[in-house]
């Protein structure tokens, strides 16, 4: 099987004069195409259609190669259909611009993103407008923990530039804290918005340029085995199924490769994470008229979650506990004394699979 497969159409039975002549053009153009791929790690084939009966000769080189990018990316991999119904693509279309329309909504109203560039350079370390300081406090915190507890071991195993996937990249921060550290980022997100999505990689490129890839979680235009690390940063807890992303991931991954979940919430009891949920759609219903949950995404994870996923996938998880200071330490015993839910964690994941 291999990721991509090219073809084109100049077939030489189409054209009189050319069967006359029999001196059928070379494919160059899609020659370079796949020449171009497959410098960027994409396996690829190509059908040559001059010579041959294109429908029958098409149809043979698909069952062939078997190219995920014929179809959505699980369905080629297990063998299945590479058609999806009409019906099925303009529903997750609909859905997936429902989702967006909403997301950005409510950011822009959040008063996230700016027209400076550097509002995006001092990131995560300081929100130069002063809007959402508190939460990047927290962020700066989680990505100090990782730049010096996390990634060294990876980095010096390695001994080389990382390829890494920034998934749910957002405006593209960490991307460019990592290429800034000599590594190798892909900036991955569905989002495009010029303020609070990839298009607000912009502002890094002429520092330090890296690819930017609308894509979702669960489809990733990434080759087998291409990647060393992969990270969900503040990002997975809105897939809609673990379970799917995570094999999507595994396939992306190199034998020895690890991805990590930072700034996701994690509770002890599954309960907790449903009340969680209620609570934030009804906030959102009650201050942006929806309830921003076109999207069926999980939100959280529990303990019991994350141990059904080691045990399904073969994952072996490492848990990093940052510290976050005295008043984020004592939330929990707050919570207890007025009658609340705990609050979340906001501990680093790190997985590898075994199988």
């Amino acid at each position: 099987m291999v990721d991509v497969l090219l073809t084109h159409s100049n077939h030489l039975y189409s054209d009189r004069k050319q069967v006359r002549k029999m001196e059928p053009y070379p494919p160059l153009q899609t020659l370079l195409a796949a020449a171009c791929l497959r410098r960027e790690g994409y396996q690829v084939a190509l059908f040559d259609p001059a010579l041959e009966r294109p429908e029958t000769g098409f149809e043979q080189a698909l069952a062939r190669h078997r190219p995920a990018s014929c179809a959505p990316a699980a369905a080629a991999r297990a063998g299945g259909s590479p058609v999806v119904p009409a019906g099925e693509k303009v529903m997750l279309a609909t859905t997936r611009q429902r989702f967006l329309d909403d997301y950005i909504k409510i950011r822009h109203a959040e008063g996230r993103g700016s027209q400076d560039s550097a509002y995006y350079l001092a990131l995560p370390y300081r929100d130069i407008t002063g809007r959402l300081q508190d939460q990047w406090t927290i962020r700066a915190k989680s990505y100090r923990y990782l730049e010096r507890h996390v990634l060294p071991p990876i980095e010096k195993q390695s001994g080389r530039p990382l390829r890494i996937a920034d998934l749910g990249a957002g405006n593209c921060w960490l991307s460019y804290r990592l290429a800034l550290r000599g590594h190798q980022p892909i900036a991955i997100d569905i989002l495009g918005d010029p303020l609070d999505g990839l298009a607000a990689g912009r502002h890094y490129q002429a520092h330090t340029a890296f690819p930017r890839v609308n894509a979702e979680f669960d489809d990733l235009p990434l080759a087998a085995g291409s990647l060393d690390v992969a990270s969900y940063n503040a990002s997975i807890h809105y897939s809609t199924g673990y379970r799917r992303t995570l094999t999507e991931i595994r396939r992306c991954l190199r034998p020895g490769g690890c991805f990590l979940i930072v700034d996701s919430p994690i509770y002890q009891r599954r309960e907790h994470g449903e009340l969680m949920r209620r609570e934030r759609h009804q906030q959102f219903q009650a201050t942006y008229g929806f309830a921003s949950d076109t999207l069926e995404s999980i939100e959280y994870f529990d303990t019991e979650m994350l141990a059904g996923l080691g045990r399904d996938l073969g994952i072996v998880w490492k848990v990093y506990r940052p510290w976050y200071g005295w008043q984020w330490a004592l939330r929990p015993y707050q919570a207890r004394w007025r009658g609340k839910r705990p609050p979340a964690n906001f501990w680093i994941l790190a997985g590898r699979f075994t199988t």
